[in-house]
């Protein structure tokens, strides 16, 4: 890059202050949206990630589904006493995630998210009371095995047994 001495610039050129910063912009702007590594950086969002919805369902269904061990009693359940429980589930998991956060989401915000996550719950709940019988064996479940060389690990959501 040639260098120009600022006193042979003619009289409508920028000013120094945004001359000798111009080389510079490129690497700034770069740094605004890389980290050290060169990875990009995530994206501000508002509300929760999808990573965070991830975990607020998890951990709701998970919650809900150890105090109601089969679809006998899930059927069993009045229709208050359940919508009780799916908001006890929303807001301890809603709670957890939230406290985990950088910077935990507002209350009005939080009684926004929490509302969405009791109608989302409150939808599956209803589709899981049309399957056949089946009684909850086991939640978030952890397996682990080998193919070939490699070591798989993963969670098992729920494991569910049906009668024969």
């Amino acid at each position: 890059m040639a260098h120009v001495a600022l006193a042979h610039l003619p009289s409508r050129a920028l000013p120094r202050r945004r001359v000798a910063h111009v080389g510079r912009v490129p690497r700034r702007r770069r740094a605004r949206r890389e980290d050290r590594r060169g990875e990009p950086l995530p994206k501000a969002t508002m509300g929760l990630t999808a990573l965070g919805r991830g975990n607020v369902i998890h951990g709701a269904l998970e919650y809900f589904w150890r105090a109601i061990p089969s679809s006998d009693a899930l059927a069993d359940q009045g229709i208050s006493a359940q919508a009780e429980l799916i908001e006890q589930a929303v807001m301890s998991a809603l709670g957890e995630v939230n406290a985990k956060r950088y910077r935990p989401l507002g209350a009005r915000l939080l009684d926004l998210q929490q509302q969405v996550f009791v109608r989302l719950l409150g939808c599956w709940i209803n589709l899981e009371k049309e399957r056949p019988s089946f009684s909850v064996l086991a939640l978030e479940q952890s397996i682990a095995g080998q193919v070939g060389d490699y070591l798989i690990s993963g969670r098992i959501d729920r494991i569910d047994r049906r009668p024969r």
